[in-house]
Formats: C-alpha cells, sequence, structure tokens
C-alpha cells in the first residue's frame, strides 16, 4: 500500500530521505506529476519510480525538479 492511497492526498512534502535529503512529491490520477529533491549539503543521489532508475546531482542548498518520467525540469 502506497502512502498516498492511505493518506488520500495528491501531494507530499519535506519528506526526509537517506543522504540528508529532502522529497516534495505531486501527482494526479495515481501518476508522480512532479518531485523536487533537496538538499542542505549536496551530492549524488539515486532516485527510482517504478521501473526508471536515475542519478542526479543536487547542489548544497539547491533542489532538482522531475517530471513523472524522472527527466529535470525547471524548479
Amino acid at each position: 500500500m502506497l502512502v498516498k492511497d492511505v493518506l488520500q492526498i495528491d501531494a507530499i512534502m519535506g519528506l526526509c530521505a537517506r543522504g540528508g535529503f529532502t522529497v516534495d512529491m505531486k501527482w494526479k490520477t495515481g501518476r508522480l506529476e512532479r518531485a523536487v529533491i533537496s538538499s542542505k549539503t549536496g551530492g549524488h543521489c539515486k532516485v527510482r519510480y517504478k521501473d526508471i532508475l536515475t542519478e542526479i546531482y543536487v547542489p548544497a542548498g539547491g533542489g532538482v525538479a522531475l517530471d513523472g518520467k524522472l527527466k529535470q525540469i525547471s524548479k
């Protein structure tokens, strides 16, 4: 069971992830629309959604926005 199914919401903000990253996610009709990965210290981060795996670099104090196919988009 997924968090979004239990809470019946369409977005989560401030989810803490390993390595000092923070994740904000938004979805529509059960599909990821957008995710923003942020970090105070910066570094490389692996992101997985369904069968897609990508590695991104998040600059210190910054964030990287991804679409539902984990392609980088503008914040």
